[in-house]
């Protein structure tokens, strides 16, 4: 039979278990390239998630980003433990038809560590750090896996010569790691983790999260739907959104109805118009061209503005200051002659 040095006995329960997933990322599991993977995941799926709601809501992408890397992180400190420490009981019982689960580690010749029915057996070279506080002993086997002691759970010897046996043990063939050369080890674990995924990082910023959080303007629109040339009349604010007209400077009077979710316009109704058509209708009749009242509208029926176009000389030589007067007036340039948008508010 093997000769126990010391023997230090555990009851396994879900806090126990929640309290060695805390005491890893603590002392070493946040070294663990896989909480980095987890970390920067978590950022780009709220990247992914911002970029998705921005069209379809009006406040600021941080409100999504922010509370979904905080629910990521709240999963990986306090709902994962939760889960692998209750797959972990559930097991045991099964296995062992026990309720309770006992962990139990022998130092003698080796180190054996019993957990349920489940025993791993390692020898005291491998134990490359050792940590000490008021309520355990950490014996780290390298940077992401250890197994702890607590001072309070000897059967068998004492935590007052626990520390002295275990560190002669281990530093027998070679010495322990110092502080100095645990971070140098950590910094090569993770160093290449952290480069291939910074790649990855930037590529989801300049791809993904830099366009979703760069504004659209009304005339990048514009240019989008006729090309590069045409030039801005006026904007006129509306509920949701705006209205536009854009010129090519030739014989095109463009308008947009445009809807703006946060920084970012996109086009929901737009028409094209010549401009001396619109021009001579007035002339020819005598009278005021106007657009349908539901022409620029959100699709529910109810337009925003109605608008038409006219000569500038005709505009002020036939049309009454009184009717004038109802209608918000620019001036732009088609081939060298000058007109009149003239535009007002739809009825309702």
């Amino acid at each position: 039979m093997e000769n126990i040095l010391f023997e230090n006995r555990v009851e396994v329960t879900r806090p126990l278990m929640r309290s060695w997933s805390n005491i890893s990322r603590k002392l070493g599991g946040k070294h663990n390239h896989w909480t980095y993977y987890f970390h920067l995941i978590s950022a780009a799926l709220c990247g992914v998630l911002t970029t998705i709601a921005i069209p379809i809501s009006n406040v600021s992408p941080l409100f999504f980003f922010v509370p979904g890397l905080c629910c990521f992180v709240y999963i990986y400190y306090f709902v994962l433990p939760t889960i692998n420490a209750h797959r972990f009981l559930k097991s045991n019982t099964e296995q062992t038809g026990e309720k309770a689960c006992i962990r139990n580690v022998v130092f003698g010749d080796n180190i054996a560590v019993t957990t349920g029915n489940f025993t791993v057996i390692s020898s005291y070279d491998h134990i490359r750090f050792i940590v000490e506080n008021e309520e355990y002993f950490c014996l780290f086997y390298d940077i992401n896996n250890m197994t702890v002691i607590y001072k309070n759970a000897f059967t068998v010897g004492s935590a007052d010569e626990f520390y002295s046996f275990i560190t002669e043990k281990c530093s027998a063939q070679e010495p322990l790691w110092t502080q100095r050369e645990l971070k140098k080890r950590i910094a090569e674990k993770r160093s290449t983790s952290i480069i291939i995924i910074s790649c990855i990082f930037i590529a989801l910023f300049f791809n993904v999260w830099l366009p979703a959080f760069q504004p659209i303007t009304v005339m990048d629109v514009a240019k989008s739907l006729w090309g590069s040339e045409v030039q801005l009349i006026t904007t006129v604010k509306v509920e949701n959104g705006a209205a536009a007209f854009v010129t090519d400077g030739e014989d095109r009077i463009y308008s947009m109805l445009l809807k703006k979710s946060f920084n970012r316009y996109e086009a929901v109704t737009a028409y094209s118009h010549p401009v001396t058509a619109l021009s001579e209708h007035g002339v020819r009749f005598g009278a005021l061209f106007e657009t349908p009242e539901d022409l620029l509208s959100y699709g529910d029926g109810n337009g925003t503005i109605v608008y038409g176009i006219a000569n500038e000389a005709w505009w002020y030589d036939n049309i009454p200051d009184y009717q004038q007067e109802e209608y918000t007036v620019t001036l732009f340039q088609c081939r060298g002659v000058q007109y009149v948008l003239y535009y007002r508010a739809a009825v309702q």
